[in-house]
């Protein structure tokens, strides 16, 4: 049992299977986020969604974990993951802004960093610029939430963006990426029509998965059907895909309706 943050509402209790939680870690491990030749280093509290997802993938895939504890500030940061040698790291942009001052006044990156991932809220285009461009930290831009245990999107560039120009590799790097192995998501009207992908429709995202969940801890609010569990998230322009098609998702934009149930979105391919 783990409880949402209350950015909808009142914080609500969501529940997770032994069935859920092997199935998320088995694809938080497929995705790349961790692997048995990392050091992780999870940049969140322990009663945060990422706390409880990553630990599970990384004793999957046999990846040793740092956990920081208090330590949240860019020095203090930068000092442990340079002495812990950690590879890979997870964590919310704000966090990020203070390791990259870091890294700048120190002139380089934590000896064996490699790649972090950015979620909680989206990466900007300078952040991505000077991890990547400045240090040689890659990033991959995510999107998750408690209801999604928390892995949704994650975002690493298809063969088709290999060799791309520089700057339509980073404007790619903005989107949250394309739903992990066994999520779907569209996104449909009030009345629950599907609409299409052009950047121009809003309507509300619907996200549906082996981990995602059926209904909140004691039916806060209405219990979800199993086909379509509706997610109370954020979006706006470009959440991508129509009739559960895989695509690019990129979210811009944030709202707070009186619904707890799905907010606001648009489309683009």
């Amino acid at each position: 049992l783990c409880y949402t943050s209350g950015t909808t509402g009142m914080p609500k209790g969501v529940l997770y299977s032994h069935r859920s939680l092997v199935l998320h870690s088995f694809a938080v491990a497929a995705s790349g986020m961790v692997a048995p030749d990392d050091i992780g280093m999870p940049v969140v509290p322990m009663f945060h969604v990422n706390a409880w997802g990553i630990p599970y993938a990384a004793a999957l895939s046999g990846t040793p974990l740092v956990f920081g504890g208090p330590v949240f500030d860019g020095p203090g940061l930068f000092q442990l993951m340079d002495g812990e040698a950690v590879t890979c790291a997870q964590g919310v942009p704000t966090l990020w802004m203070g390791l990259v001052a870091e890294m700048r006044a120190q002139g380089r990156k934590p000896r064996a960093l490699r790649h972090v991932v950015v979620g909680g809220a989206a990466v900007s285009e300078s952040m991505i610029r000077a991890f990547e461009d400045d240090f040689g930290v890659e990033v991959h831009h995510a999107w998750g939430m408690t209801e999604t245990a928390p892995l949704g999107t994650i975002n690493r560039l298809t063969q088709k963006f290999q060799t791309a120009p520089r700057d339509v590799q980073v404007r790619q790097k903005l989107k949250q990426g394309l739903p992990a192995f066994g999520v779907e998501i569209r996104i449909v009207d009030a009345q629950g029509h599907c609409l299409p992908h052009d950047g121009v429709a809003q309507g509300h995202i619907q996200v549906r998965g082996p981990w995602v969940i059926k209904s909140y801890f004691k039916d806060v609010v209405s219990p979800l059907t199993e086909a379509e569990a509706l997610t109370a998230i954020s979006a706006a322009p470009a959440m991508q895909p129509t009739a559960w098609r895989p695509a690019f998702a990129a979210i811009e934009g944030r709202a707070w309706p009186a619904s707890t149930r799905a907010l606001p979105c648009a489309t683009s391919r």
